[in-house]
């Protein structure tokens, strides 16, 4: 519920769905995730709270003598990327069949391209192994679900 937001738009706003605004008095950033024109003339905008930054970085298999040795190299995609984070508990899972049972967190990131399974999301210390991206979720945004990744990097 705190991460959730209602907004009032001027009618002639050029935002869309996917979009970034900011509070500019409390520098609280937040993606557009819906809009809908209002009886008033304004338009009527739901906001999802940016809370958290993350790296997405690309696993590449570090091979000897032309033979892959089981560990991996990173090689970054995009840093430093405003997203909004949730933890994926037993009780989600009985409720939202669209839940991966392997998933431990959901992302919602803008769109970024290229990104794809398997693919890694760093987030603070916790490093995440992209299990599912999902781009009809929420007009031009990604939804990504990750597990813990186990992969090792050399």
């Amino acid at each position: 519920m705190n991460d959730r937001k209602t907004a009032m738009l001027c009618d002639t706003t050029v935002y869309t769905n996917g979009d970034l605004v900011k509070n500019l008095s409390t520098s609280t950033e937040y993606f557009i995730t819906g809009l809908q024109k209002s009886t008033a003339g304004a338009i009527q905008a739901q906001l999802l709270k940016v809370n958290c930054t993350v790296d997405v970085v690309r696993l590449t298999q570090v091979y000897d003598a032309g033979k892959p040795t089981g560990k991996y190299t990173e090689v970054p995609l995009f840093t430093s990327v405003g997203a909004s984070y949730t933890d994926v508990t037993a009780n989600m899972k009985l409720y939202d069949s669209g839940l991966l049972s392997t998933s431990t967190r959901k992302f919602i990131l803008p769109v970024l391209s290229g990104v794809k399974l398997l693919d890694r999301i760093k987030f603070g210390t916790e490093v995440c192994q992209i299990d599912d991206v999902n781009l009809t979720n929420n007009e031009g945004l990604l939804t990504i679900q990750t597990s813990i990744d186990k992969r090792k990097v050399s």
